[in-house]
């Protein structure tokens, strides 16, 4: 694996993690299971389940 191809995956991980994080945090939970997303195939159905399925900290105030 070349340095282009380790700034690649660097760079797609960042765009896909803000935005991931921004959204996980405004809905009320710990940002940090937006870090979720990196995990090839699983995470990304993970963080979307916990988000339509569960309920959202922020709405039980």
């Amino acid at each position: 694996m070349g340095l282009a191809e380790f700034l690649h995956i660097v760079i797609v991980s960042i765009l896909v993690l803000i935005p991931t994080w921004r959204i996980v945090s405004r809905t009320g939970y710990n940002p940090f299971l937006s870090i979720l997303v990196l995990i090839p195939l699983v995470g990304p159905l993970i963080v979307l389940f916990v988000l339509a399925f569960g309920d959202w900290p922020v709405k039980r105030n």
